[in-house]
């Protein structure tokens, strides 16, 4: 589903296991009936790598704000289309 980088390099042993990542998300969100896999499956794994850089850099750097923000993208597509209740 997603191309890597070429054989035989450091680089592609990394773009190998996002590739798996992603590939693995989209099948369990696919599943899970989210509204939108691929591009669920895209954001997460950035958002994962983001966090992961972010919280080299900052180790006191939560993950609730990162989890919080990346839930709205994994409800089922029925729920997905509904207007938000007050």
């Amino acid at each position: 589903m997603y191309p890597s980088a070429p054989a035989g390099s450091a680089d592609a042993c990394r773009a190998a296991a996002l590739a798996e990542l992603r590939q693995l998300l989209f099948e369990w969100l696919t599943k899970c009936g989210v509204a939108h896999p691929v591009a669920a499956s895209v954001t997460i794994t950035a958002a994962i790598d983001g966090y992961l850089l972010q919280r080299a850099l900052d180790p006191s750097l939560e993950p609730s704000p990162l989890i919080e923000g990346l839930a709205c993208l994994v409800q089922p597509s029925d729920q997905g289309s509904q207007a938000p209740t007050a």
